[in-house]
């Protein structure tokens, strides 16, 4: 009876082993995978934020005034994950007018006192001030691009279900005109 018993317990060891095992290759393989897809991600962000440079340099060396309209941002709001600066985040839009209550009026100690930089020729803190559209006196020329990062299919199906990730990013370049 004793030897039946301890037979038993070999056995049963030895498919433990085997689950264990097999859980152990999994998670190797899960995280291989997901390495692996990190750096084609890697390279695609890359290569997209590459174009879209490109394409606001060449827009950023036209002669013609960028058209770019940078969103003003008055602050992010996490999103449901509670994480901050992910996806899911939302902005508390703002406007021109609130740019300049915000930042620009704080250029000088009273707001009286904006007669004495306007006297002055070629006062860019002035001209922002008298704007109606500052952004248009910031000279920057944005583009934006997006792709979409086909799945390996060890994450498809180990980690992430579906078949593409789209990432996009945006990228803004300064008006060589309003430098020189």
């Amino acid at each position: 009876m004793k030897r039946q018993q301890v037979q038993r317990t070999r056995t049963s060891c030895h498919g433990q082993a085997a689950v264990e095992f097999l859980i152990a290759i999994v998670t190797v393989l899960a995280v291989g995978a997901g390495l692996l897809q990190i750096v084609a991600l890697s390279n695609a962000q890359l290569d997209m934020l590459y174009t879209a440079r490109a394409r606001a340099a060449h827009d950023a060396m036209s002669d013609a005034r960028p058209m770019s309209d940078p969103d003003y941002i008055r602050f992010w709001d996490a999103g449901p994950d509670q994480i901050a600066y992910t996806r899911d985040d939302t902005k508390d839009a703002a406007n021109a007018s609130s740019f300049k209550q915000t930042i620009v009026d704080k250029a000088v100690p009273t707001a009286g006192d904006w007669y004495r930089l306007e006297a002055l020729k070629k006062d860019e803190i002035a001209d922002v001030h008298a704007s109606p559209m500052p952004y248009k006196l910031f000279g920057l020329v944005g583009d934006t691009e997006t792709t979409n990062v086909d799945l390996i299919p060890a994450v498809r199906d180990l980690l992430y279900n579906a078949d593409k990730i789209k990432i996009e990013g945006r990228v803004w370049s300064a008006w060589p005109r309003k430098i020189y």
